[in-house]
């Protein structure tokens, strides 16, 4: 399958040598190109699909700002630096910047192995968020038909997720108060499981490290 390549930079004879140093390494490309400022935020929103950015120099717009606006933008689409104005501070400000290599325009000798790493790097993560998606969907799905009620809240106490509950009629508003919801209960605790009983039901009450808390509803049997 062919590197879905984005390249900005507006000299056309920079990006000719560049993609006949790739054809000649190997490396199959689907290019899209960006001239301007105005047309690189346009094809940035194809990120999604986008596998590599190299960023070259425009007239008004160096390679080192363009690195910037890609990793604002597209903060995981791997951006590679081709410059003609090489240079030991802009390689550093431009790594800084997060760009993931760095090469001179007169010196394309790694552009090949360059972009097919960083390409081979991106389409992993995106196969491990969407690997990870459809496992957190089962999961949802199958908490969802629990006949318990599982409801988290912020540090502040308010409802941040509701979940299950097959067998229970009530369920809190999101984004409210849940203390005041549940008739004042005082959801403060240090022990790591509390058992609470309420009108018809048993509530389990649990705090998280970071200050958000977990509370378990269920029916008395």
């Amino acid at each position: 399958m062919p590197i879905k390549l984005l390249v900005a930079g507006d000299r056309d004879v920079d990006v000719n040598v560049m993609l006949s140093t790739l054809q000649s390494q190997g490396v199959r490309v689907s290019l899209a190109r960006a001239k301007t400022r105005t047309s690189l935020y346009a094809e940035l929103v194809q990120a999604p699909r986008l596998d590599v950015v190299l960023a070259c120099d425009m007239e008004d717009l160096p390679s080192v700002d363009l690195v910037e606006i890609v990793r604002v933008e597209c903060p995981f689409v791997p951006v590679v630096v081709v410059t003609r104005r090489p240079g030991v501070e802009q390689a550093v400000m431009a790594m800084r910047m997060g760009a993931s290599d760095y090469l001179r325009q007169d010196r394309l000798e790694r552009l090949g192995h360059v972009i097919m790493r960083e390409a081979r790097r991106n389409r992993g993560r995106r196969r491990q968020e969407a690997d990870d998606e459809t496992r957190d969907g089962y999961f949802r799905a199958m908490l969802m038909a629990l006949p318990q009620l599982i409801i988290r809240f912020d540090a502040q106490g308010d409802v941040v997720d509701v979940l299950g509950g097959r067998e229970t009629k009530w369920r809190p508003k999101m984004g409210k108060n849940l203390a005041s919801q549940l008739g004042g209960f005082n959801l403060e605790t240090e022990e790591p499981i509390v058992k609470l009983m309420t009108k018809g039901h048993i509530m389990w009450l649990t705090r998280l490290d970071n200050g958000e808390g977990i509370v378990i509803l269920e029916r008395r049997r």
